[in-house]
């Protein structure tokens, strides 16, 4: 017995998120502590295509690419952050893309690097 479902749905593409794992926020760091692991938590991995994470200098305009996993595909994403330009006061942030066209922001993340 065979039983053939046909439907008119296309599939829908799932919701993808990201959530800190490491590092804490308000950490304070030094040029001793880079590399520096930085890792989020992936929701629904395998609809994630990359994961790209950015630092941004404060009182800068434009975010620096610390390091892009592709593809991401696994329920962790993490890469080391070598060492920042300068001393100062960074956010850090992550950017999830999905294979159909989602995206999703995480948390930023204040840093002060000595």
């Amino acid at each position: 017995r065979n039983i053939n479902l046909i439907s008119s749905n296309e599939p829908q593409a799932g919701q993808i998120g990201l959530s800190w794992n490491s590092p804490t926020n308000g950490l304070a760091v030094s040029a001793i502590d880079f590399p520096l692991s930085l890792a989020v938590n992936v929701t629904n991995p395998e609809q994630t295509a990359k994961v790209i994470f950015y630092s941004l200098k404060e009182g800068d305009k434009d975010a620096n690419i610390i390091a892009t996993i592709a593809p991401a595909g696994l329920p962790q994403a993490s890469a080391p952050w070598a060492k920042p330009t300068d001393a100062g006061a960074y956010k850090v942030y992550a950017e999830a893309r999905g294979w159909n066209g989602q995206s999703a922001k995480s948390e930023e993340l204040t840093m002060v690097v000595k």
